[in-house]
């Protein structure tokens, strides 16, 4: 342990350059050399709760874990070394601070096929697109507006015109796609039963820690659809991760079918619209 001048401290001493040098490398530490009265930047031992605290007040539970702050020796600042200079979702679990990857479009499946056409069970606000609580599970059955739909008519007909061997669905409020395929032995193409069928599968999946982070990344935590702290307190608390959850409840209460529309990446992708 060496002395800054103002009392015991970590960091860099005096010995001769090299062996600081080595040291500061091998150790993975940034070194430059410094004028006299210049601050010194060094590593500090891990920063208790309190000090973290002060330095990240929105940071979540997990994030004090085992954190090693970046701090100002010298100068009483505990400003982290890495602080940002804007709004945005800090760096958690090594996740990037990074938009939601656009999909690049592909060529349709179908050749000299730029336009297809949903179902209407499947058109978004078509008045005729199925009613369905994604929430209630297997128990949640197909009706429309206008009519009743039964298991049979949708299990046959197709999900577009002309019929598709495969679609992909994305949504505004989850950072995974959903890849459609047929389930019939015998059909080559999609039915309405097949996308509606995938999408309450894919809801259904449980998430872990580091896809629920990664959902918190998209929302942009703290900005967009996150809740403030006065919903939080009506609403009876904001969404937090917790063993078994599923993608379902990462719609936070969204999970009524309003129906896909048009995607800007292509013919063959489109997008979840809910309720």
């Amino acid at each position: 342990m060496i002395s800054n001048g103002n009392g015991p401290g970590w960091g860099i001493g005096t010995r001769r350059g090299s062996d600081v040098l080595g040291d500061a490398v091998s150790a993975g530490q940034d070194y430059a050399p410094r004028s006299r009265g210049q601050p010194r930047w060094t590593v500090a031992p891990p920063a208790r709760r309190e000090q973290l605290e002060l330095a990240w007040p929105s940071a979540p539970s997990y994030a004090y874990a085992g954190t090693a702050a970046l701090l100002r020796i010298g100068t009483g600042s505990t400003t982290p070394r890495h602080n940002r200079q804007r709004s945005g979702v800090p760096r958690l679990a090594g996740m990037p601070d990074t938009p939601r990857p656009i999909p690049i479009p592909l060529p349709p499946q179908l050749p000299g096929v730029t336009s297809v056409t949903l179902h209407p069970a499947l058109r978004a606000y078509s008045g005729t697109h199925l009613d369905i609580d994604f929430s209630a599970g297997n128990s949640a059955w197909y009706h429309a507006h206008h009519g009743h739909q039964h298991q049979h008519d949708l299990s046959s007909a197709p999900a577009t015109s002309p019929a598709l061997p495969s679609l992909t669905i994305e949504s505004p409020r989850l950072p995974w796609v959903i890849t459609v395929h047929p389930s019939g032995r015998v059909a080559r193409f999609l039915t309405v039963a097949d996308v509606i069928a995938a999408i309450s599968d894919a809801l259904g999946l449980q998430v872990d820690e580091a896809e629920f982070v990664e959902w918190e990344i998209m929302n942009g935590a703290g900005s967009r659809r996150r809740p403030n702290l006065k919903s939080c307190k009506k609403e009876g608390g904001c969404l937090r991760y917790r063993s078994g959850m599923t993608r379902l409840e990462l719609l936070e209460g969204k999970t009524r079918f309003v129906g896909l529309s048009e995607s800007t990446t292509g013919c063959d992708n489109w997008v979840l619209e809910v309720a």
